[in-house]
């Protein structure tokens, strides 16, 4: 999944084959001005690839939130 958020892109994968209890999620945060990168996994394990998706790409939001000003 990739969504972009002010100017941000965030790309979502989630690994379901890896985790035998469900889907867990990894985020990529990507800037080109300045040039910027952010990667983080989720230790959160979900149902679906949908909920795990979801969930990453709330977590993501809310960290460009919490970090927009000493990024922009």
């Amino acid at each position: 999944m990739q969504r972009t958020y002010r100017s941000y892109r965030i790309v979502v994968t989630s690994w379901g084959r890896l985790e035998p209890d469900g889907f867990r999620p990894e985020v990529r945060i990507t800037n080109k001005f300045p040039e910027f990168l952010q990667t983080f996994k989720i230790n959160e394990t979900f149902s679906t690839k949908q909920d795990a998706e979801s969930y990453a790409l709330q977590v993501a939001q809310r960290w460009i939130d919490d970090n927009w000003g000493a990024q922009a």
